[in-house]
């Protein structure tokens, strides 16, 4: 039976990152829809599918006809209109990427996806009481893996420089994705998630591949940091108040203007 898991309403790692980034935008209901369709998205998702989902991938990744340049002529809106609910349409070349990437991990972490303890994309659902208030919560993890001595998630992520991941932490709070799915093993599986790995992938030739994993401190601070986000989405579910905290303070600007 279809899980549905991202129609369903229970709290997701991305809900709570885009509360941090604008209560008001979220209470508001919106749910980052500008991301969808875009060309990195698509590549990503494909990626993942093909390494952990290659049933999916064979059903709904389309390679769109050589004679066909560009999206969006009228050529490709008649060919696109029988393609299936939740297709992803690919270019030959952004194809190659895919393939690229996918290989490349293989490369990096073929031996845990082959492992006879792991598990692949695990809708995984649990309730944690905050401040007295049920949270119904949800994560999907790339790759569980999981032994008698240890537990380990594994979270495959593409980007354009491999160089670049130690900002993406912050600015796309990757950290939440180490604190959240980790709690959502723990209250569900009654499992410590001893480490938790990314999988850096570059999204373009020669698609380098790192794994990185935070420190152990940086972990305990995630975990803290997202306790604190939750106590602030309930405090602002029960008063109904979504106004974004508004900082006074004053930023000053140092900028080289001589080539201006």
């Amino acid at each position: 039976m279809a899980d549905n898991y991202h129609d369903r309403s229970e709290l997701s790692r991305s809900d709570l990152a885009e509360f941090i980034e604008s209560r008001s935008a979220y209470g508001a209901g919106s749910r980052g829809d500008e991301l969808e369709g875009k060309l990195c998205i698509k590549k990503g998702s494909s990626t993942h599918w093909m390494l952990l989902e290659p049933e999916k991938f064979e059903s709904l990744v389309y390679e769109i006809p050589a004679d066909i340049k560009r999206r969006g002529t009228n050529a490709y809106k008649d060919w696109a209109r029988d393609l299936p609910d939740g297709a992803i349409d690919l270019h030959s070349n952004e194809l190659k990427d895919v393939e690229g990437m996918a290989s490349s991990v293989r490369s990096l972490i073929g031996e845990y996806l082959y492992h006879d303890g792991a598990t692949f994309e695990e809708s995984i659902y649990w309730t944690e009481i905050v401040n007295g208030v049920s949270v119904p919560c949800r994560c999907k993890p790339d790759i569980r893996i999981t032994t008698p001595k240890t537990t380990l998630l594994f979270d495959v992520k593409t980007i354009g420089n491999i160089h670049g991941f130690r900002k993406a932490v912050r600015y796309r709070r990757y950290w939440l994705q180490d604190s959240h799915y980790s709690s959502g093993v723990a209250f569900s599986h009654d499992l410590d998630v001893d480490d938790f790995f990314f999988v850096i992938v570059e999204s373009s030739f020669p698609y380098r591949v790192r794994m990185k994993r935070l420190s152990p401190g940086t972990r305990q601070q995630a975990l803290d940091r997202r306790r604190f986000h939750l106590e602030q989405l309930v405090e602002c579910r029960q008063s109904g108040d979504w106004a974004d905290p508004v900082s006074d303070e004053i930023e000053t600007l140092d900028i080289d203007l001589s080539n201006q």
